[in-house]
């Protein structure tokens, strides 16, 4: 059976890279505006979004504080192409925005993170702001798992044959959604991988999913390094997951 990094249409529907960095106090709305005029070419499009805030953590500056924006979006007109940046943090994100979207593969979402994020620390120097000291880098996976008209906990079993159904509830009521989490520590000092797999509803056709996320963050004094561990660990925790037969339905075969 192929890995999942050689499937023909593999279900992924969004990959994240990024770094959290201390606070740059001093990015405010003026500055992100002539950071914009650097992208603007292959990333025309702009919002201001809420902060990325993780677990258990609590924002360092308030919003409107030395008119430091939460967080702000430069897209591409398509959006499948996407440069998050806040004041202590810089993301690039691949997302399918239509069914035809063929994902790029890692290797050239990760380039694109890391060519970004080195004009944005070209930008920091020369606007003599607070220097770049990474904390905790992020490798995201997105996928998209159709349920179709099979009940939520038989389309469980079909992607993931090692979840069985407590047959203990049968005869209560139908599963309206379901959500399960796992949380594991890589080896090498990788930091962690959280995995977890929800029930939604697609919003362009309202056809019932699961959405089957996989999230490592760590630190690390060699970041190519990093990036791959935690890529082979997601590609492998996807692989040992997930069942043939759903394989061989991405495969094309």
């Amino acid at each position: 059976m192929k890995k999942s990094d050689e499937l023909k249409n593999p279900p992924i529907n969004e990959v994240v890279c990024g770094v959290r960095f201390n606070p740059i106090y001093g990015l405010s709305a003026a500055y992100l505006g002539v950071l914009w005029s650097r992208f603007r070419d292959l990333y025309p499009c702009t919002e201001q979004k809420p902060p990325l805030v993780l677990p258990g953590e609590q924002l360092e500056i308030s919003v409107g504080e030395s008119g430091v924006p939460a967080r702000v979006w430069f897209s591409t007109e398509e959006g499948t192409r996407l440069i998050q940046v806040q004041y202590n943090g810089f993301f690039h994100n691949w997302r399918r925005q239509r069914p035809d979207n063929e994902y790029p593969r890692f290797e050239v979402v990760y380039q694109a993170f890391c060519d970004h994020l080195d004009q944005f620390a070209e930008f920091v120097e020369e606007e003599e702001l607070e220097s770049i000291i990474p904390r905790l880098y992020e490798l995201t996976y997105i996928d998209i798992l159709e349920a179709g008209d099979r009940p939520i906990e038989a389309a469980m079993e079909f992607y993931f044959p090692h979840f069985k159904w407590n047959t203990l509830l049968d005869g209560v009521g139908t599963v309206d959604g379901l959500s399960e989490q796992l949380i594991l520590t890589l080896p090498d000092g990788c930091g962690k991988l959280h995995i977890r797999v929800d029930t939604a509803m697609r919003t362009d056709d309202d056809v019932r999913v699961l959405r089957f996320d996989m999230t490592a963050r760590g630190s690390s004094d060699d970041r190519d390094a990093w990036f791959n561990n935690a890529h082979d660990a997601i590609l492998e925790s996807f692989d040992q997951m997930t069942s043939d037969e759903a394989k061989s339905l991405w495969s094309g075969v």
